[in-house]
């Protein structure tokens, strides 16, 4: 039999001591960070929705889904010290009033999840309702479903996005409306474009062969109206610019034609497939203005009989006054190739003549005609010595980097079928990119021209942006499991101190309650004292029709203990 003394942590009032000494103040505080918690996602999404990450917090680094992901964690944390509390408040409160053991057992047990068990766990004999144990029950699920679901919704309701930030403002660029004749180099008539070429064209040419970005001082040419210095344009530019900038380039008119060849006929045996060349004329028509044409050939179609289509694209090129459309970022300048040049006015230039005087200045036209001879000329001619025996040979990087590969499902057109892509505007864009280079080059430490340019400024910015349609969702599984989980406080004041569900309690209150009475199916002295593995399961079934209830009585001496006595035994 258990001894009447009680220990003496478990010494309590006989009556109410008032709601200071049963106020659970871990669980308040729980639950009033688990509101806190709430609200701060709230906030979070909403006010973060449409903001820069500078803009965002002091702190840019820290993004709102890194703090979600923090209020979440803190939130099911709560709710679980919130749970385990209000079920000890509950057993308790439950154990006070008229209850039964299988309710007790339901309670501390977070309810009965056996689907064959569930109806007898929430339903009473006489139809009523178990709800203590719902209210559990519904507590633990919900709380389980905020641990699962709530962090992933909360993830999802921000995100952030990568977009530009445009602004347009006007600046000034330092620009040379046209080169000056001389700047290429002088007229030589030994040479193959009749051009003796200077030291800083052939470093444009070495540029653009190596695909460097125009020098970095194009950048430093843009000022602001009021700005001193030429280091304005490096600060303005430290994403992305793009503006057109006039200069001196050329105005292109291209036209083109096609015609059929036999490549078995014999006056086709050394037929040209593939051909880019360039010569210099005066067009007398055009007040003798002085012209560069280039002119595209290639083998655009062959057939089964070995007929190919031969297209030519013929190019004439003036010098012109234009507007390049640029890229500008913190290394320097490219031309834009997704805009077209714009011809502005022309600038011609009898230097520009084929015909001009060894030893004297070459104007520009010349310098791009001694460029594009000696890395964009090419050609490729058939030849075939013997019938179905067909070669071709490739002059020229241009040749090769064009030419089609035949797949083998054309393997059936024979060895007659070489066939080029059509590089014309490959061509126009490396001769844009050229006249920028040499306009960009012979800008340098010539007479200062201010010309007044819009630029569009492309910041790239991270935005946050909110979908409410997963904030909602998270809010209403939170909010449901904040309420659920307060009302299970319900009643804490009736209690004369703070209560767990821990053994040394429950047990000594089970224990205590059953002393004076005969009890045929639970021994609650036996299974304190003798430490006899008991079935909770079994014991439930036995005696879940006994009506008990949470008594006070008090020994010899003793303050008083708790225990659980049986009020109705039914049968």
């Amino acid at each position: 039999m258990a001894s009447d003394s009680a220990p003496s942590g478990g010494s309590s009032s006989s009556s109410l001591t008032g709601v200071s000494s049963s106020t659970p103040w871990l669980v308040i505080l729980a639950f009033t960070a688990s509101l806190g918690c709430l609200g701060g996602a709230i906030a979070i999404v909403i006010t973060s929705d449409g903001k820069s990450s500078s803009a965002w917090l002091p702190v840019s680094f820290v993004e709102p889904s890194v703090l979600l992901a923090i209020l979440s964690g803190v939130f099911n944390a709560c709710q679980t010290l919130a749970l385990t509390g209000g079920v000890a408040i509950v057993w308790w409160r439950a154990a006070q009033k008229e209850t039964s053991w299988s309710a007790l057992h339901y309670i501390w047990n977070k309810g009965e999840w056996k689907l064959n068990r569930l109806w007898d766990a929430i339903r009473l004999d006489d139809g009523g309702w178990e709800w203590d144990v719902i209210r559990v029950m519904l507590a633990f699920a919900l709380v389980v479903a905020a641990s699962v679901a709530s962090n992933p919704l909360l993830q999802q309701a921000s995100k952030a996005v990568a977009e530009d930030n445009r602004r347009q403002e006007t600046w000034r660029w330092q620009v040379q409306p046209r080169i000056k004749d001389g700047w290429v180099g002088t007229a030589e008539s030994s040479l193959a474009t009749n051009l003796s070429a200077s030291a800083e064209l052939q470093a444009v040419a070495a540029a653009w062969w190596l695909n460097e970005a125009i020098p970095t001082f194009w950048a430093d040419r843009f000022q602001s109206p009021g700005s001193r210095g030429g280091n304005a344009g490096r600060d303005l530019c430290r994403d992305l610019c793009r503006a057109e900038v006039p200069g001196a380039g050329v105005q292109v008119n291209c036209s083109q034609k096609s015609a059929f060849v036999d490549l078995t006929a014999a006056e086709n045996a050394n037929a040209t497939l593939f051909n880019i060349s360039f010569h210099r004329f005066v067009d007398r028509a055009q007040n003798r203005t002085p012209v560069l044409r280039m002119q595209v050939l290639y083998s655009s179609a062959v057939d089964s009989s070995c007929n190919a289509t031969i297209s030519v694209d013929t190019c004439d090129f003036r010098s012109f006054k234009v507007a390049y459309p640029i890229v500008i970022d913190y290394s320097g300048g490219w031309l834009d190739h997704r805009r077209p040049v714009g011809a502005l006015e022309p600038q011609p230039s009898l230097s520009d003549s084929i015909d001009l005087k060894d030893g004297l200045a070459a104007g520009p036209l010349a310098g791009l005609h001694w460029i594009v001879h000696h890395h964009l000329a090419a050609s490729a001619q058939l030849s075939h010595t013997e019938p179905g025996s067909y070669l071709v040979n490739p002059v020229g990087p241009m040749a090769t980097m064009f030419m089609k590969k035949v797949p083998d499902e054309l393997s059936h057109l024979g060895a007659c079928a070489f066939e080029w892509k059509n590089a014309t505007r490959h061509l126009l864009l490396d001769i844009h990119d050229f006249m920028l280079r040499m306009a960009a080059a012979s800008s340098a430490g010539s007479k200062v021209i201010y010309a007044d340019v819009d630029i569009t400024q492309y910041d790239g910015i991270i935005i946050y942006r909110s979908k409410r349609e997963y904030l909602w969702p998270a809010v209403a599984i939170m909010a449901a499991t904040v309420l659920s989980t307060a009302s299970l406080l319900l009643g804490f004041w009736h209690l004369d101190r703070e209560v767990t569900l821990s053994p040394l309690e429950t047990a000594l209150a089970i224990r205590n309650g059953m002393t004076p009475f005969d009890t045929t199916h639970l021994e609650g002295d036996k299974l304190v004292e003798d430490n006899k593995p008991v079935e909770a399961d079994k014991l439930v079934r036995d005696n879940r029709r006994e009506r008990i209830q949470l008594v006070k009585r008090s020994g010899r001496g003793e303050t008083a203990e708790s225990g659980v006595t049986p009020s109705v035994k039914a049968g």
